[in-house]
């Protein structure tokens, strides 16, 4: 599997992280906390995401993964990763 580094931001930290495969597609899932704000990252390398568009990734996440079939979500190249982003502060309300 392909090492996948996150962003290490110093504001930026990480609950707990995972890994798991999404239409043959190796991701991390990290749960995060950020400056009062919590959420999740599902972080793709991009060198291994040749066939999927953003919004093609995002519609995989919402029909594959529980909880995440209403979430809005944003997304950031880094450093050849491609994070998809969103909150989760229901979770902690």
């Amino acid at each position: 599997m392909t090492e996948i580094i996150s962003n290490k931001d110093k504001e930026d930290r990480i609950l707990s992280s995972s890994y798991g495969v999404l239409a043959g597609v190796n991701y991390k899932f990290e749960l995060w906390s950020w400056d009062g704000i919590h959420g999740v990252s599902f972080i793709f390398d991009l060198n291994l995401i040749h066939d999927f568009n953003v919004d093609q990734l995002v519609s995989l996440i919402r029909e594959n993964i529980d909880g995440f079939e209403k979430k809005e979500f944003s997304s950031k190249k880094i450093k050849g990763k491609l994070f998809i982003n969103t909150s989760i502060e229901e979770l902690f309300d």
